[in-house]
């Protein structure tokens, strides 16, 4: 547990702030269309001073293989706002995974800097039912392109995470992700908690 500890700090202190935002955030299930997700992502920074950003996003399925998500936040980095598109072909049937790819696009403004960041991240899901609820474990090979008015630069990473689906919660579900710097990158520890909600009836609360 303490070398577990030990990593998860290392993991923090060698975070890049301005960029600790970009995470995949999700697995690769896709919800029906009409069935729209409204999430909330609080990341920890643990350099330069640490601090804490927080993020919305809101998912919009378009069909059954592709969902959308936008996204905007502010905290120790002023101000970020993104929009992906996630394509997953090949759907979690039997024995085979979910297999994908998201695209993202992200602007971000750090003090007098202007960040453009474009991601592609291959991303990989499968569902494990157990007592607790359902579990969605998922990886992804993010691909980062970044440019700024001072220069411009490539990296990528490893991410791992899953979703949870509690069997005594129905109206909201969680996901916690790790990233860990392959090339030029950064790592983080991020996690979300999710809204879902109907297009045409709104958020659905026990008991409705």
């Amino acid at each position: 547990m303490k070398a577990f500890n030990l990593i998860l700090i290392s993991l923090l202190l060698g975070t890049s702030p301005a960029f600790a935002y970009l995470s995949v955030g999700e697995s690769g299930e896709i919800q029906k269309v009409g069935s729209n997700q409204f999430g909330l992502e609080p990341q920890i920074l643990g350099n330069e001073g640490g601090g804490l950003n927080i993020g919305a996003f809101l998912d919009m399925p378009l069909r059954e293989e592709v969902s959308t998500r936008f996204s905007l936040g502010a905290g120790k980095i002023d101000f970020h706002a993104g929009a992906a598109v996630k394509w997953i072909p090949f759907p979690d049937v039997d024995r085979q995974p979910a297999i994908g790819v998201k695209a993202a696009a992200w602007y971000a403004r750090q003090s007098s800097l202007n960040v453009w960041t474009f991601q592609v991240a291959p991303l990989f899901s499968k569902r494990v039912e157990t007592d607790a609820g359902l579990f969605i474990p998922y990886a992804a090979i993010p691909f980062n392109f970044v440019s700024t008015t001072e220069k411009s630069a490539t990296g990528s990473q490893f991410a791992i995470g899953s979703e949870l689906y509690a069997k005594d919660l129905t109206n909201m579900h969680f996901s916690a992700e790790l990233a860990l710097n392959l090339k030029d990158s950064y790592s983080f520890i991020s996690g979300t908690i999710v809204f879902p909600f109907d297009s045409e009836k709104g958020f659905q609360f026990r008991g409705q």
